[in-house]
């Protein structure tokens, strides 16, 4: 609950100052006129959490917001009023971020705004689509049912980015795996069999040997330059990435890459199907939806399908020739929206359909993992027969000197 400092001025003309929590400025008026005081001042004092600083702005995961929407489908739907389902929730919340969130959502519903006004103030934990159907429950009275689709819609959502994450995750362990073998070897094994050469003298190591051992001194001598370099690629590439023209190349070069495009189509696709069904059963337009959808990705390619395929609809199309139009909807989609709508049922099959291309993605996933591992290990061991051939033909040839 926030709090409050205020100077308050008694009967007798005395001024009296203090710390008071309370739900709004209006509270503290009411509270003060009850004890016969007059107030001169109010101010809101800043949050401040258990351990006494003030709360930094976190990021509010999607499994916060999945167990705060239960929360409150469960806590409306027994009759409890919004406010107090708030602050009961706010006492119980992980994050000291949210928990502010929920106790200043509280403060403005109790001062006369509505939920969706209170939620539209804080656009970085609640996003349109959230908003959008906070508005579509209060113009429909039903806002416990909307409370009880979002939450299975962030349940879905967290699943999808998790096991994304951990696709991603493989890739990156393989090259620090790879890096740090390679630097083990430079640090420690390379150096020990270059003193062991110098004891050689004048006999003359093989070429592959003297070609390695040129790379490696080359490498270390100039070290800086290459460190250099490659910091400089690294940071055209993601300038490059940064630009209209780039960040449209690299869209479609992740569509295209063999590992990666069935993870990131059937994502978007699972996304798609979950974000529509949850927000067309909730009664927002699809021309709303397709908005949203088109926010919610980061892809310049998929973001125009999107948008291509809104502009279809508006232009009289039906949803099913609108998406088939575009080219990038798998067939097995647009078969059942073709039949969601002819049936009036796309909501439910659209939820279905999710779950089936939910399941394609773990095989996508599944799919990336098996072909990492051999190429991982063909790298690995690449490396380490360049490095064991290199350091120990002197001493197979030795006895031809």
């Amino acid at each position: 609950m926030p709090r409050f400092k205020y100077i308050l001025k008694d009967p007798e003309g005395n001024q009296r100052s203090g710390m008071r929590d309370a739900g709004n400025q209006a509270d503290i008026i009411r509270w003060a006129r009850k004890k016969g005081m007059k107030p001169i001042h109010i101010q809101q004092v800043a949050q401040k959490g258990k351990a006494g600083k003030k709360v930094a702005k976190r990021r509010v995961k999607l499994d916060h917001l999945s167990a705060f929407c239960w929360q409150l489908n469960a806590m409306m739907g027994g009759g409890v009023p919004i406010t107090e389902a708030f602050d009961t929730i706010a006492q119980d919340v992980g994050n000291p971020y949210f928990e502010y969130i929920i106790s200043e959502m509280s403060s403005d519903i109790k001062a006369g705004q509505t939920l969706s006004q209170a939620v539209g103030k804080y656009p970085n934990v609640f996003n349109t689509m959230f908003n959008a159907m906070i508005i579509a429950g209060e113009q429909s009275g039903n806002l416990p049912a909307v409370f009880e689709k979002l939450a299975n819609y962030y349940v879905k959502r967290d699943e999808i980015n998790r096991r994304v994450r951990s696709a991603l995750a493989y890739p990156a362990f393989v090259v620090v795996f790879v890096i740090v073998i390679i630097a083990i070897m430079a640090t420690f094994v390379i150096p020990k069999f270059t003193e062991m050469f110098s004891m050689f003298g004048d006999k003359p190591l093989p070429a592959f040997t003297v070609g390695f051992l040129a790379v490696y001194n080359g490498m270390k001598d100039h070290f800086l330059l290459f460190s250099g370099i490659t910091a400089a690629v690294v940071m055209v590439l993601v300038y490059y990435g940064r630009t209209k023209t780039g960040h449209k190349n690299y869209s479609r070069l992740a569509l295209r890459f063999p590992l990666i495009k069935g993870i990131i189509k059937n994502a978007f696709v699972s996304t798609y199907c979950t974000t529509m069904a949850t927000m067309l059963a909730s009664g927002v337009s699809i021309l709303e939806t397709l908005n949203i959808l088109k926010q919610m990705t980061g892809n310049d390619v998929i973001k125009k399908t999107v948008t291509d395929t809104s502009k279809r609809i508006t232009e009289g199309q039906n949803i099913c020739d609108a998406m088939g139009s575009t080219g990038f909807y798998p067939n097995l989609l647009l078969k059942m929206v073709d039949i969601g709508e002819k049936s009036g049922t796309i909501s439910p099959i659209m939820d279905k359909t999710s779950d089936y291309f939910q399941k394609k993605l773990n095989e996508a996933i599944s799919s990336m993992t098996a072909m990492l591992e051999p190429i991982m290990i063909v790298v690995v061991g690449a490396i380490v027969l360049v490095v064991v051939l290199a350091l120990y033909l002197p001493i197979f040839t030795m006895s031809d000197f």
